[in-house]
């Protein structure tokens, strides 16, 4: 089976990583990758690495735009941000359609795992061919779309309902696709067409690295931005400067905790590892402003420096670079607590890497019901509502006062959670709908 996907083992961290684990331990059935490496479609085998064709950079650009400024809001619920550009649609399906005759071409017909909402048109554009497909969908789907942005969110159902199988996290999000492919599609309903099989299937991660990582005798709190920091609880969040994360939401929080705890101010920093992204579109521009003035507005209200200190008191230190996996993993370990509380987000892999690193403090992870990753560990996490400031610190300040022998009880069985879940795992149930679809066939 070949796995299909937008990025390759060349881009670290995230959805990227986990497929760069899975290629890395030879797992069954995954015997060559395709994706994007620049503007050249690459093909990874265990012989090495070919470039099969390349495409022109307008290409991946609009399909790029159209991806970050209509499909992305669209998915999480966010019309307000959608803008639609019928040109950036046509660039997408065509970028769809150079990298699905590109599959067609370099081997003869076989199985495709096709990895989320950047090449949802590959399934229908080579199910004509005899190329059998699964694919998986990363982000949420969601309960509402406007009227005006389903003809294109149509285009893509009906391609990928041409897969044996379409894989969602969590069970509303197959839900919601199985709502909206039945109210869009006639011929679901007078079944001329089938319904693909739905399965619901939250990604691990590799968790032995993240373990391991965390054991490193390292020490990170020399780096110029936390030196420090050794001296204080940290409230940990990790995430990309993104309207979907609840970044502005967190710093209304802080600005409440400390307003309430002010006894706290020299004991506890929050540090929130948040680069921009997708810049150039102009959503995504305009939230880093928001960002940065309000980290400014931070500085007034609290009469900090150009450091963002004020005395002993260092309310937020924000790394605005991407850290190394083993110093990330230095700083899930030696944090307080992780304040996870995006408004809408596909899963959130940073909050089960924040769990598997937790090998001396057992320190509590505070999540949001707008993360995927909430119905796997939403019971044993503390619930924090991104809309509340006052919740929030309220948590928070719970978070920091908790005693060891619950917190001991709460990671336990998180790590129960993930131990029964991970990324093998995950792998290994999409092989085995594979192989029963074969034998339905």
């Amino acid at each position: 089976m070949q796995l299909v996907s937008y990025r390759g083992p060349s881009m670290a961290g995230g959805v990227s990583g986990a497929f760069s684990s899975l290629w890395n331990c030879m797992m069954p059935e995954m015997d060559s990758w395709c994706y994007m490496d620049g503007a050249a479609i690459t093909q990874m085998s265990r012989r090495g690495e070919s470039v099969i064709d390349s495409m022109p950079q307008y290409i991946i650009d609009g399909h790029y735009n159209f991806c970050n400024s209509f499909i992305w809001p669209v998915m999480h619920d966010m019309p307000e941000r959608v803008d639609y550009i019928a040109h950036d649609r046509a660039l997408y399906r065509e970028f769809n359609r150079l990298l699905a005759d590109a599959i067609k071409t370099a081997r003869k017909p076989r199985a495709q795992f096709v990895q989320d909402y950047q090449l949802a048109l590959i399934p229908g554009l080579i199910a004509s061919s005899g190329y059998p497909s699964m694919i998986f969908w990363h982000i949420p789907w969601p309960k509402h779309v406007a009227a005006m942005h389903v003809p294109p969110i149509v285009e893509l159902v009906r391609s990928m309902i041409k897969c044996d199988v379409v894989g969602f996290h969590t069970a509303e999000y197959a839900d919601n696709f199985r709502q909206f492919a039945m109210a869009h599609i006639p011929e679901l309903r007078n079944g001329r067409l089938s319904m693909p099989q739905l399965a619901v299937r939250p990604l691990g991660i590799n968790n032995d690295s993240w373990s391991l990582n965390a054991a490193a005798k390292m020490h990170l709190f020399d780096t110029p931005q936390l030196v420090g920091l050794d001296r204080k609880q940290i409230i940990l969040s990790v995430e990309r400067a993104d309207y979907t994360k609840g970044v502005l939401e967190r710093m209304d929080a802080i600005r409440a905790f400390f307003n309430k705890y002010e006894h706290l101010r020299d004991k506890v920093s929050f540090v929130q590892v948040c680069g921009k992204t997708r810049p150039g579109l102009r959503h995504f521009d305009a939230y880093w402003k928001e960002l940065e003035a309000a980290e400014a507005a931070l500085r007034v209200e609290f009469d900090l420096d150009k450091n963002g200190v004020n005395g002993e008191f260092r309310p937020l230190v924000w790394l605005k670079d991407p850290l190394k996996p083993t110093h990330l993993s230095l700083l899930y370990r030696d944090a307080a607590a992780m304040l996870v509380n995006p408004i809408r987000d596909g899963l959130n892999l940073t909050a089960k890497e924040f769990v598997l690193t937790q090998t001396k403090n057992a320190a509590p992870l505070l999540l949001s019901r707008g993360a995927g990753s909430f119905e796997e560990m939403g019971r044993y996490s503390l619930e924090v509502k991104p809309d509340s400031p006052g919740q929030v610190a309220h948590t928070i300040n719970r978070a920091l006062a908790m005693g060891d022998a619950e917190k001991r009880y709460r990671h336990r069985k998180l790590v129960r959670a993930m131990e029964s879940n991970t990324l093998q795992d995950w792998w290994m149930s999409f092989v085995e709908d594979r192989q029963l679809a074969v034998k339905r066939s």
